[in-house]
């Protein structure tokens, strides 16, 4: 996953305000949210909290200050958003899940066959995870999370994303 994420933005990179491209950083694999959170506090939050004691006690009058602790202000607001996120998200990439569904696959073969061909079209076997994050997820999550401007995720019929929706020959 990290690695799709990693090509995604070296593909489609995030902008500078004067739209320069942000060049991706490989993401380094952190084992639990504590640490992830904790080396985020030290390796941007106090740096930025430093900068802004230091910035806070000069005068005000200044424009170049007032410019300087609105930047700040913002540098804070995306660390605060990434840590938000990244507790968020946590759930998702931080924990190993298996699902079993055994019992709801024998429920769905325990249906009349008019039910069976209705509910029984796709699985998660079907959908092609690389795309369905670099189409859908990905700008998604840009467009609706992030707010950034401009961006839009594929259409469910301009995307590779359910590619393999085919009937697989154990379901026929």
């Amino acid at each position: 996953l990290a690695a799709w994420w990693f090509e995604y933005f070296r593909e489609c990179p995030f902008r500078t305000k004067d739209g320069q491209p942000v060049a991706p950083v490989r993401p380094k694999l952190i084992g639990d949210l504590d640490s992830f959170l904790t080396r985020m506090r030290w390796r941007a939050g106090a740096p930025v909290a430093v900068a802004s004691a230091v910035v806070g006690r000069l005068p005000g009058s200044s424009r170049w200050v007032r410019q300087l602790r609105e930047r700040l202000g913002k540098m804070q607001g995306a660390v605060d958003n990434a840590m938000r996120l990244a507790s968020l998200y946590s759930a998702y990439t931080i924990e190993r899940f298996e699902f079993k569904s055994d019992k709801a696959r024998k429920l769905l073969e325990g249906l009349a066959a008019e039910d069976q061909r209705r509910f029984n079209q796709a699985s998660c076997e079907d959908i092609d995870w690389k795309a369905y994050f670099r189409d859908l997820h990905i700008p998604g999550m840009r467009k609706h999370v992030l707010k950034e401007v401009g961006l839009e995720p594929m259409a469910l019929d301009q995307t590779r994303a359910l590619a393999r929706r085919q009937v697989p020959a154990s379901r026929l």
